[in-house]
């Protein structure tokens, strides 16, 4: 085997086992907003009674594509990652003596099961299917005034729009 044919059969390979299955790149861990987070705030993991790290993370990002150039923006805030994506009542929060539970929802990520399953044959997508990594938290942030207040979350759209306006 000539030195291409290595190379080639190398990158096939690295390809081929580092292509999504989505416990290898997340880790199994999920990242969900904090909108608005006070500096006091104290999120516990229900499941572990763990705290929370809140760190700040690229939560989104938007291309724009011109006549001669395309410009990416990512968009930065407060975050922390939750493992195993599942139903229910999964943290809490705590800010100036206030409690409340925040519940989440999940969603299939359909999209990428669907490219998952065409570069690994289906392999890698059975593994993520038994797992549940192939979910996302829905919503995916926590509207912290809103929960505190006992309010409804503001909708994806508009969190989406309040993180482009006040991202850092």
């Amino acid at each position: 085997m000539n030195g291409k044919m290595k190379l080639l059969l190398t990158f096939v390979v690295l390809a081929y086992a580092c292509s999504s299955c989505g416990l290898i790149l997340s880790a199994g861990r999920k990242r969900v907003a904090v909108i608005d987070a006070p500096s006091d705030l104290k999120i516990t993991d229900l499941r572990t009674g763990e705290p929370l790290e809140i760190k700040m993370k690229i939560t989104r990002g938007d291309s724009y594509v011109g006549a001669n150039r395309t410009t990416n923006i990512a968009y930065k805030t407060p975050s922390i990652n939750i493992s195993k994506v599942q139903k229910g009542d999964l943290i809490e929060i705590e800010s100036q003596g206030v409690k409340k539970t925040v519940s989440f929802g999940t969603k299939p990520n359909i999209g990428i099961l669907a490219i998952e399953t065409v570069f690994t044959l289906g392999t890698f997508t059975i593994i993520d299917l038994i797992l549940g990594t192939n979910k996302s938290f829905k919503p995916p942030h926590i509207d912290v005034p809103a929960v505190l207040a006992g309010k409804p979350q503001r909708s994806e759209k508009e969190i989406n729009q309040y993180i482009r306006e006040n991202s850092h």
